[in-house]
């Protein structure tokens, strides 16, 4: 069951029915002294330690570290020095320095065995960061860097190999995988991608598979590179199904025979029934109106949408239609003018390959959360209360009642999915509870359906590759409008 309110984002989200060998490297000479430091604490290496609580167990004779549900934000977590350390457990790191890491290795080899989150946005290397060679054993690795620069970075000849479980590695800028060696795959899965349009996901003399089963594997040049078995997905990658309009059509010939196949007649397009007021976003005398509309048409086997603006739509419900509120004319969009869009495939992110569970990868529409709001009295907590409906009988922001949800659950399945896609599409069970029980009485009922927002708590999930912080930059949460969702 999906739990915690349901956040105004346009994260649009569905269920979908859907040995080692040996490998070259830097020769690693643990010479000078070997230390290890967590957060603020200095590691004894030679003794048998406890530390955080019993967070954090570091056992001298198997060199390894055991991180229990470990959750440190700091500017330098783990840094370990001439000592070739395996670390196993499971922590979430996030670096808040721009000369920080979450994990440092300095002159050693690293074994990873285990589930570990690591954020930052160091400038200076990675968010991973080994001068010596990486084993990832099992489990599964998150690494992200907001930076420019790489998320997983093995310096000099490093080496790095991917013998079982799930490696996810993204960057804003530069490569998501630096190895100064090569990249050798001899199980689990790896999903590698940068934001930077001139750089590739991985940097490596040779990625190797060795494997009995067969992988596919993306360009080494390309900006994203999965490695996977077929037939099954792994968090982080991109699928599409189903159709929506997105990008503007921009020529002028082409433009000219679509032209030909529209209605003459405004009245013969279908109304979006927008909502607009009187010019106070909470009065409760917003209603909807026919001040855009538009026509689908299929052209040469493509199909395409009309839009053609009246006059323009307020960015709140209740604010009248003028440019003064809305932000249409300044995104190219103006009255009196026909807009044609193509429909093309629409891009999700895997979340969690097991349950099916999928996020839209761009803001493909703008839609109110809810069309009507009226300011009256206050709620249960002494706060001014605006209500959902004429009747005020529920809260504005009650996902169960919202307008977001019945658009989602109508017009957005039917006009992006086909009858057999919207079949394939599971119903959840999503609890609209608020995030926080201290605000219980702003939840609404149960609802199941096929298509919804994010809630508050996926946004922050770690398991889905979100930052659990909700203050903190997270590229994971930031999505590109379409050209028609700014029309």
């Amino acid at each position: 069951m999906k739990t915690g309110k349901r956040i105004l984002l346009l994260l649009l989200s569905l269920m979908l029915v859907l040995g080692t060998v040996a490998v070259g490297g830097v020769s690693v000479s643990a010479a000078g002294n070997p230390s290890l430091k967590v957060g603020d604490v200095v590691i004894d290496v030679d003794n048998t330690g406890s530390y955080y609580d019993g967070k954090v167990v570091y056992d001298p004779l198997t060199k390894t570290l055991t991180l229990d549900d470990l959750d440190l934000t700091l500017d330098d977590i783990i840094d370990v020095s001439n000592l070739d350390l395996t670390i196993t457990g499971s922590a979430i790191l996030t670096s808040t320095s721009s000369n920080g890491y979450p994990i440092f290795a300095n002159n050693c080899n690293l074994k990873l065995n285990g589930n570990f989150i690591l954020r930052a946005q160091t400038v200076s290397g990675g968010a991973l960061s080994v001068d010596g060679n990486l084993t990832i054993e099992g489990g599964f690795l998150d690494v992200i860097n907001t930076a420019n620069n790489n998320a997983i970075s093995l310096y000099r000849d490093g080496a790095m190999t991917v013998d079982g479980g799930s490696v996810y590695a993204k960057t804003n800028d530069d490569n998501a995988i630096y190895a100064g060696g090569d990249l050798t795959v001899n199980g689990g899965s790896l999903y590698a991608k940068t934001e930077s349009n001139n750089d590739k996901a991985i940097y490596a003399d040779e990625i190797t598979l060795n494997n009995d089963e067969c992988y596919a594997l993306g360009d080494k040049n390309a900006k994203e590179v999965i490695i996977k078995k077929p037939g099954t997905y792994i968090r982080g990658e991109t699928i599409e199904y189903g159709t929506y309009p997105q990008s503007k059509v921009e020529d002028a010939t082409l433009i000219a025979s679509l032209n030909d196949l529209v209605p003459e007649n405004f009245d013969d397009w279908t109304s979006y029934g927008y909502y607009s007021g009187t010019g106070t976003w909470c009065d409760g005398k917003m209603k909807p109106g026919d001040f855009m509309r538009y026509y689908d048409a299929v052209l040469d086997g493509v199909k395409y949408r009309a839009v053609q603006i009246s006059a323009y739509r307020p960015y709140s419900t209740g604010y009248t239609c003028s440019a003064n509120y809305s932000f249409q004319d300044e995104n190219g969009y103006n009255t009196n003018t026909v807009y044609w869009f193509r429909f093309e495939p629409i891009e999700w992110r895997v979340l969690d390959p097991d349950e099916g569970f999928i996020v839209c990868n761009s803001a493909i529409d703008s839609q109110a959360y809810n069309n009507y709001i009226i300011e009256n009295g206050t709620d249960g907590y002494g706060n001014t209360a605006y209500w959902g409906n004429s009747a005020q009988t529920y809260y504005a922001n009650n996902y169960a009642e919202s307008s977001i949800r019945a658009w989602l659950n109508d017009d957005f399945i039917n006009t992006a999915f086909s009858a057999s896609q919207q079949e394939n599409i599971k119903e959840t069970a999503l609890n609209n509870d608020a995030y926080s029980t201290e605000y219980s009485q702003y939840n609404s009922a149960q609802t199941n359906d096929k298509i919804f927002l994010l809630s508050y708590a996926e946004a922050t999930n770690s398991a889905y590759g979100f930052d659990p912080s909700e203050s903190n930059y997270d590229i994971a949460r930031m999505l590109q409008g379409s050209d028609y969702a700014v029309c």
